[in-house]
């Protein structure tokens, strides 16, 4: 077990590519998202599967109804190369693993002044997941004019 190891040195792995949707980069997830060092690879990983399962069960409507093969393939804007869509996708993804974790290593035996709210706080937690769910809504919402109601 590899506790107490520095997170960004730990080599997470990659959620592979699923059908439609594309994969997530457990390494980029553990360097981007400032992690807790005492986490396990394994456990990190087993984070980042549970919200690969979520966004891919909040958008199974949005899946069904696409007429791509894939995510990529739907027409979109790109960002270095990357389909805006699937950088979305990884957001959603990311951040609600990065909720999930947070909620997990809140600790009661944590020392008065050792707690960081900041980092650990459930406003954080609830923040993180309004992340995901705003990505998810790019992906969902994209093409449609900003400002503009569906009646």
């Amino acid at each position: 077990m590899d506790w107490g190891t520095p997170t960004i040195d730990k080599l997470i792995g990659t959620i592979p590519a699923d059908g439609f949707w594309p994969a997530v980069d457990g390494d980029a997830f553990a360097r981007d998202y400032m992690l807790p060092a005492e986490l396990p690879a394994t456990t990190i990983m087993a984070f980042l599967q549970r919200g690969f399962l979520w966004a891919c069960s909040q958008l199974d409507a949005y899946e069904r109804s696409s007429e791509y093969e894939t995510l990529a393939d739907e027409p979109q804007r790109k960002i270095a190369n990357t389909p805006a869509k699937v950088l979305a996708f990884n957001r959603a993804v990311c951040c609600f693993a990065k909720a999930e974790i947070l909620l997990e290593t809140m600790t009661a035996a944590r020392r008065k002044e050792a707690d960081n709210l900041a980092k650990t706080g459930t406003e954080t937690e609830d923040r993180y997941r309004e992340y995901a769910n705003d990505a998810l809504r790019m992906i969902t919402e994209c093409g449609r004019p900003a400002g503009v109601e569906l009646i």
